[in-house]
C-alpha cells in the first residue's frame, strides 16, 4: 500500500483575469522506503506540488483532487490534524532559508521545539538530540550555534539548520525541495548520504525537488518531469535521464554544461521560455517551444503514453522524438 497517493491534484491561483491552474491533474504515488524527483524549470508547479501535500498553499490557491496520506485525504483534513502530521510524519526542507527560520528564536530551540511538541520530551533530552543531529548535517562549531539567532548563520548553515529540523523526527515522508541549493559540494554530498540512509535506514519515503539532474540521478530511483504544472514523463531516473522519451526532458538534458564542449561551441538551451501564468489552453502545453509539433499537438492534450517498462511520457511523438535524441 503506498504511504501518499496524490490523484489528479490541481492548484489553482485566484487571478484578476480568472482562475489560472499552477498544477494540473498531477498523479504519483509513494511507498514506505521509495523515493521521486520532480525535476522542471521553475514556474513548472514542483513547489506548488509539495506545498500543497503539506496542507501549506498560500492564500489565493486552492487545491482539488486527492492527497491520500497513510489512509487520509489530506485537503479534506482539519488544520489541527494537519498540524500534528507536518513535523511528525510529513517534514518540509524548504527551499529559502533565509525567510524559513522564525528570528527570535535561536536555532537550537527551533530544531529541538518538535521533538518537544510531537514527542514529549523535556528541554535538555530534545536539546541534546538536536546537538547531535546539527552536528551529524555538518553544522561547524554546533554547540556555539545552537544559541545563535538565524541572522548570525551563513545560508549555507541556516540550510543545515532547515535540514536537521526536518529530520529530528524521523517523519514516514520527507519532501525536500532544493535541498543543498545553499551548500557546497562536499556539504552537499555529505547531506545526500545522510538522506539517502535515513530513507534506507528507516524506511523513509523521499520526494525530491531539485533543478539540479546530477543530484537528482544520485539521490532518487524514479523520476517525473513538470511542465506548465503536469506531469509530462515519468519512470525509472536511469529511463528518463539516460533515454528521455518527451522532447522537454531531451532539452532539459541538453543544456546541461559539457566538459567534452569544443571551444567556441555553442551552449546549447531549450528555446523560449515557461509561458506566464494563465487560463490553460488547448493542446499539449510544451507546444510552443516544440521542434517537433504539428497542428494536432496545438489542439489536444496528449495523454501518458508507454515509452519503456514503467516509463510514460505525454507525448504524440515519443518514437520520432528518440529518434532525433543525441546527448
Amino acid at each position: 500500500m503506498a504511504l501518499l497517493d496524490v490523484a489528479d491534484l490541481w492548484a489553482v491561483v485566484e487571478a484578476p483575469t480568472g482562475e489560472a491552474p499552477a498544477v494540473r491533474g498531477v498523479s504519483f504515488a509513494l511507498a514506505h522506503g521509495r523515493t521521486l524527483g520532480i525535476v522542471g524549470e521553475s514556474g513548472c508547479g514542483k513547489t506548488l506540488t509539495a506545498l500543497a501535500i503539506m496542507g501549506l498553499l498560500p492564500r489565493g490557491v486552492h487545491g482539488r483532487g486527492r492527497i491520500g496520506f497513510a489512509g487520509v485525504d489530506l485537503l479534506t483534513q482539519p488544520e489541527d490534524t494537519l498540524c500534528r502530521l507536518r513535523g511528525q510524519r510529513l517534514a518540509m526542507i524548504f527551499q529559502e532559508p533565509m525567510t524559513a527560520l522564525n528570528p527570535l528564536h535561536p536555532v537550537g530551540r527551533q530544531v529541538a521545539e518538535p521533538l518537544r511538541i510531537h514527542r514529549g520530551m523535556g528541554q535538555a533530552a530534545a536539546y541534546a538530540q538536536a546537538l547531535r543531529l546539527l552536528t551529524e548535517v555538518g553544522l561547524d562549531q554546533s554547540a556555539r550555534r545552537m544559541s545563535q539567532f538565524p541572522h548570525e548563520l551563513s545560508g549555507g548553515q541556516r540550510q543545515r539548520v532547515m535540514i536537521a529540523m526536518a529530520l529530528i523526527c524521523g517523519p514516514d515522508l520527507l519532501i525536500a525541495d532544493e535541498p543543498t541549493t545553499a551548500l557546497d559540494v562536499t556539504v552537499q554530498a555529505h547531506i545526500l548520504d545522510l538522506v539517502r540512509a535515513l530513507v534506507d535506514e528507516r524506511g523513509m519515503a523521499l520526494l525530491l525537488i531539485s533543478h539540479d539532474l546530477g543530484v537528482v540521478a544520485e539521490t532518487v530511483a524514479e523520476v517525473a518531469v513538470m511542465y506548465r504544472g503536469r506531469i509530462v514523463e515519468r519512470g525509472p531516473v536511469t529511463a528518463v535521464l539516460g533515454q528521455p522519451a518527451h522532447p522537454y526532458t531531451q532539452g532539459l538534458m541538453q543544456a546541461l554544461p559539457r566538459l567534452d564542449a569544443r571551444r567556441g561551441e555553442r551552449h546549447r538551451v531549450v528555446p523560449g521560455a515557461v509561458p506566464p501564468l494563465g487560463p490553460p489552453e488547448p493542446g499539449c502545453a510544451f507546444a510552443a517551444r516544440c521542434a517537433l509539433a504539428e497542428p494536432a499537438c496545438r489542439t489536444s492534450d496528449p495523454p501518458m503514453a508507454p515509452a519503456g517498462p514503467d516509463h510514460t511520457a505525454a507525448c504524440i511523438h515519443i518514437a520520432a522524438a528518440r529518434g532525433a535524441w543525441r546527448p
